[in-house]
């Protein structure tokens, strides 16, 4: 039983792994997953309020409650908090109160080193 279950999840693991490598391969997933990547501050901060908030009732309120509505809430929060990323970024005042603190000191750091 348990050899077994050792089996299965090294199998789950190895399948996995492949599939994210032919995902990260493919253009437009690889190119949405670095967004997320960039982003990761705004989705870890702000995702709970957006969803809960903001667009989960708003999804609930027009479509009625299925796994793709389900879907398209999890797509809309993840979409929100990315867009709210580059919002900020190209806003010069507000880039200032909602950077996380250590991307300023990286700036400072590389702007440094090209000195």
């Amino acid at each position: 039983d348990f050899i077994t279950t050792v089996i299965a999840s090294f199998s789950g693991v190895i399948i996995l792994v492949n599939i994210s490598k032919w995902l990260a391969g493919i253009k437009y997933v690889s190119s949405i997953l670095a967004a997320c990547s960039r982003s990761s501050f705004y989705i870890l901060a702000f995702s709970l309020l957006l969803g809960n908030d903001i667009i989960y009732p708003l999804i609930v309120r027009f479509l009625p409650l299925n796994i793709l509505s389900e879907v398209l809430c999890f797509v809309a929060v993840i979409g929100a908090c990315i867009f709210l990323h580059k919002a900020v970024l190209r806003t010069k005042y507000l880039k200032y109160l909602m950077l996380p603190a250590k991307s300023f000191v990286a700036q400072h750091m590389s702007a440094g080193m090209s000195r």
